[in-house]
């Protein structure tokens, strides 16, 4: 049974107020994460606050708990609002009484429910079936310094197999019952790890997938800085994974240093195009992304590229502050994904070609 912690939002405001000059921080009585909370005037952002503060708090999530707005606080509330943008961090469950007060049940999400920002990824790739088998077919054709490499856990079995001189994944298979986010992180891992070192799988397999599974237009799964342990439950069996097979491959071969210096070389399909080829298929990915963006090929001038993976690009549209960067960031990714993962866009600004006004 869950055990809720009552909240009454207007006393908790009040008593906020009060303690900035009466209070030293880290003394206020009560739960010990509203010490990390800061009010604002938007309710619903005021509440999310609160609940990103619980949150970073537990070790496992939020504790149930039960909030209540007087009549005069709810009407300023959006609870269909508020889920949207707690999504990845509680279920609400708002209840309004008959004098037009509310009550906010506030609950954390279920650990089989995969955050907003991933579902999107996980509908795709739980589609795909490239990866899954026991790689039977690619054993045949083994040269005597790769070796298979399996590691099971429950009804999950992933066999990598390995180039013991260079340390590089040369392919990856899994095979099991798997939920559907399950299948989607397995994979997409299959699809990054080839030509990395078992050591760059192990410290940054993860983070590279979710980076790829995570759609930018819509908020973190966690509140602060996203790492594989805590982006999302769906990640952190298929971390296990990774550090247990980087365990069995050191355990069986020893390599010389534990030292990571693997850097993604730059794929042979991106290298042999002509410079005109590179901006003629970046100018079809924006295209192809512009509506999610969003972005136009009007919108931007690519310049140069330098060092094979250095676009330098203009954007020459008219955009509020940090728009332009959000934008480009978002770019910047859908090239990494369908292009060339070592692609980086650089922003080079417009020059005022007015003479007299660059004095």
């Amino acid at each position: 049974m869950n055990e809720f912690s009552m909240i009454d939002y207007e006393k908790l405001v009040q008593d906020y107020e009060t303690g900035l000059t009466t209070t030293l921080r880290g003394f206020r009585p009560g739960l010990e994460f509203i010490d990390s909370w800061v009010p604002d005037e938007d309710v619903a952002k005021s509440i999310l606050n609160l609940i990103e503060a619980a949150s970073m708090a537990g070790e496992s999530g939020i504790r149930p708990l039960r909030l209540f707005l007087n009549s005069k606080t709810a009407p300023q509330l959006d609870a269909s609002h508020l889920q949207v943008l707690a999504a990845n961090l509680a279920r609400i469950e708002p209840n309004q009484n008959k004098d037009g007060s509310v009550l906010l049940t506030i609950l954390p999400c279920e650990a089989t429910q995969v955050a907003p920002s991933y579902q999107k990824a996980v509908e795709v790739y739980s589609k795909k079936n490239i990866h899954e088998g026991t790689g039977s077919d690619y054993s045949c054709t083994l040269v005597p310094h790769v070796r298979a490499f399996t590691v099971e856990s429950g009804e999950i079995t992933l066999t990598a197999f390995i180039d013991i001189l260079t340390h590089s994944i040369q392919k990856v298979f899994y095979r099991g019952r798997l939920t559907p986010a399950q299948k989607a992180v397995f994979e997409g891992i299959c699809e990054i790890l080839p030509g990395c070192t078992v050591q760059e799988a192990s410290d940054h397999g993860v983070i590279s997938l979710e980076h790829r599974f995570r759609d930018l237009s819509l908020p973190r799964a966690n509140p602060g800085i996203v790492t594989s342990s805590n982006a999302d439950p769906m990640f952190q069996q298929l971390l296990n994974f990774l550090r247990t097979l980087r365990k069995i491959y050191d355990q069986e071969i020893h390599p010389e240093t534990t030292l990571n210096f693997y850097e993604p070389p730059i794929s042979e399909y991106w290298k042999n195009l002509s410079a005109g080829e590179r901006a003629l298929e970046i100018r079809k990915v924006i295209q192809e992304i512009g509506a999610e963006v969003p972005i136009s090929n009007s919108e931007v001038e690519i310049r140069r590229i330098d060092h094979d993976v250095r676009i330098f690009m203009t954007y020459v549209a008219e955009l509020p502050s940090g728009e332009k960067g959000r934008r480009l960031m978002c770019l910047e990714r859908g090239l990494k994904n369908r292009l060339e993962q070592k692609l980086q866009i650089y922003q080079e600004e417009v020059k005022d070609l007015n003479s007299k006004r660059r004095l």
